[in-house]
């Protein structure tokens, strides 16, 4: 019986750990107040061909993509993939993140980003 006990208590731990993680970047501004938090958003960018010379891609700036659509940038981060050394594979990866207003997330996500926390190595404080 305890045996059982203890299996029921685990899942159960198990299974708000896991529901908790999914909420995570959930954020629940105060009704009728302008928000001043700040939050990261990021936007993977991929582009380049190997092998083909004919193809020249410049990854964009994200500082001025994200200003240039009105949306003031308090700092930016760029997280590089490894990508594979075989012809045709993407000659660049990358997240590109921002750190903007929480009022400026719809305007970032016409752009293609997505609210996303920094990577844990690369946390600021």
């Amino acid at each position: 019986m305890k045996l059982m006990n203890i299996n029921i208590i685990v899942l159960l731990i198990t299974s708000l750990f896991i529901i908790s993680c999914q909420y995570e970047n959930t954020i629940v501004p105060v009704a009728g107040k302008p928000s001043t938090r700040k939050v990261w958003v990021a936007k993977q960018i991929v582009g380049g061909v190997l092998c083909d010379t004919s193809v020249h891609f410049t990854p964009p700036d994200t500082k001025r993509l994200l200003n240039d659509a009105g949306i003031r940038v308090f700092d930016v981060f760029t997280e590089h993939y490894a990508i594979i050394a075989l012809c045709g594979a993407p000659r660049y990866a990358a997240d590109h993140y921002a750190f903007i207003h929480y009022n400026d997330i719809e305007l970032a996500k016409r752009l293609g980003f997505k609210m996303k926390y920094l990577p844990s190595n690369h946390r600021r404080r």
